[in-house]
């Protein structure tokens, strides 16, 4: 199936990113296994650039008619999208799950290891470490603790080796977060419990604070009617030193996902409401190691459901960059956002899926980390019809979408004047010849977009390597010719977009 991707860029660039880099980018939706759906919940890259993704999907319709277990997934990609290689825990009569938002670590000995959960046919549920080869074929999973109904969201490398898992669990009423420790085979040292007697609470993300302590961000629920983010530093063996709830007057809905920066701070993403109607805006903070704000901004137009699930630190330059998604289109779309290390947002990009057959697809991101080359990666799912009209067939498969330092997939986009949205992967649309070009020659730049696009007017636009926008002049459908005595030697992106719309882009070397 033909898929095509939507970016909004929802607001203006200020300040200066120092990684500017114009690596390429793509768009790819996977389905391991068409007919069922898959979700990506975490993503690393080695130090070769490949790309490895965990998620959950793939039922194994192999035992009886009544029970058909999900199966935690892993899948290797290039540092260009390609298909390496895909892994399945396939465990007989066990449903195994990958956990939350950024559910993965790379070990010292070059494998992975990842947690979730499983649950066997009683509906018995317990937290599962999955380790993973090179490839992301799978080696063993480990239970850690033998206690029943605790499903595992997040897990890091702990102070001194090991693991730290935090998850919750439902032991005695309602549900509790926890912080479990284990050895470095997934055997359980000790655990933490965390919660109210009364409402549910969540721990989903955990990372390292000094003095071999540990910082849990998750979600409490202070009434029927209203949730707020949690945040908590614990010492070294899972005890409050303190803890906070960052949220407003109105229910906020969404957990803080932590990160420790290289500053010896904090910094939390998370969804605040604005108001009793559940609209969002999606938000970030940043705390000294003793829980003070430093500072706390707000992104993006308020809209339902926006909020950051990941945020992750780009280094050296101590910028940040946050995924998640937000219902500004009246559609899901998925979200990213860059900021320096003050929290000033350098740029914010929406990205609402589409294709041939669906016309209000939805999307969100739940991990993105940077990349070698300067660039993000960001990974979730696609799901299919905002209205329910999924045509026939139509799964919900993992979404990875790899940018540059800017959000583009085509390096270049952010130069246009006037756009607005961003549409891409709309395959042999724009094409041209000869390429190499001689330099004062001309080449023919066809176009061939959708009729649907094709209505409003056109025009190229030409940057050059360094980032710089060197021409731009209009288009029509069909053959336009690009005059390149104006144009020095070297590689161009030309890009084709209408009056508010990026449509499509191309590579033309000048000799």
């Amino acid at each position: 199936m033909r898929a095509v991707f939507l970016l909004s860029l929802a607001c203006v660039l200020h300040g200066s990113i120092c990684s500017r880099a114009a690596a390429q980018g793509f768009n790819r939706r996977y389905d391991t296994d068409p007919g069922f759906g898959q979700i990506a919940w975490g993503v690393c890259q080695n130090s070769n650039g490949d790309l490895l993704v965990v998620g959950n999907g793939n039922w194994m319709d192999t035992i009886n008619s009544v029970f058909y277990p999900s199966r935690a997934l892993s899948l290797k990609l290039t540092s260009s999208g390609t298909p390496v290689n895909s892994g399945l825990f396939a465990v007989p009569y066990v449903a195994t799950y990958v956990g939350w938002c950024n559910a993965i670590v790379s070990m010292t000995n070059g494998q992975y290891c990842t947690v979730g959960s499983s649950s066997d046919t009683n509906n018995v549920k317990r937290v599962t470490l999955f380790f993973m080869d090179a490839d992301g074929s799978p080696l063993s999973s480990v239970q850690p603790a033998q206690l029943s109904n605790m499903i595992g969201r997040q897990l890091k490398r702990a102070h001194g080796g090991g693991f730290v898992v935090v998850g919750d669990h439902a032991l005695n009423g309602p549900l509790d977060g926890f912080l479990l420790k284990t050895d470095s085979v997934g055997n359980m040292l000790w655990y933490e419990s965390y919660g109210s007697a009364q409402y549910n609470d969540y721990v989903l993300t955990v990372d390292l604070a000094p003095n071999s302590g540990y910082y849990l961000g998750g979600q409490q629920v202070i009434s029927s009617l209203n949730y707020t983010p949690w945040l908590a530093r614990c010492d070294s063996m899972g005890s409050i030193l303190w803890e906070a709830q960052v949220g407003g007057p109105h229910a906020d809905l969404f957990d803080a996902a932590f990160l420790t920066t290289s500053d010896g701070n904090v910094v939390y993403g998370t969804g605040l409401a604005t108001g009793t109607f559940q609209n969002h805006r999606a938000h970030l903070a940043k705390l000294d190691s003793a829980g003070n704000v430093l500072w706390s901004r707000s992104y993006d137009q308020e809209s339902y459901g926006a909020h950051f699930s990941m945020v992750k630190e780009v280094a050296p330059y101590g910028d940040l960059v946050a995924c998640g998604y937000s219902y500004l289109t009246n559609t899901m779309d998925a979200i990213l956002c860059r900021t320096n290390s003050s929290g000033d947002s350098l740029w914010m990009r929406h990205y609402v899926y589409y294709d041939s057959l669906l016309s209000d697809g939805t999307g969100a991101f739940n991990d993105v980390i940077p990349t070698l080359d300067n660039g993000f990666v960001a990974v979730g799912s696609v799901f299919g019809s905002a209205s329910g009209n999924n045509p026939p067939g139509y799964t919900q498969d993992i979404w990875v979408v790899k940018v540059d330092s800017m959000g583009c997939i085509e390096p270049g986009c952010h130069l246009i004047t006037g756009v607005q949205s961003h549409v891409t992967n709309l395959q042999g649309a724009l094409v041209a010849w000869p390429n190499p070009v001689a330099h004062g020659t001309t080449a023919t730049v066809h176009v061939a977009l959708p009729e649907a696009l094709a209505t409003s007017t056109l025009r190229l636009a030409v940057s050059n390597a360094q980032g710089q926008l060197v021409l731009e002049q209009g288009a029509v459908q069909g053959n336009n010719v690009l005059d390149t005595s104006r144009l020095n030697a070297g590689l161009y992106h030309v890009h084709l977009a209408n009056a508010t719309a990026w449509l499509a882009g191309c590579k033309v070397v000048v000799e």
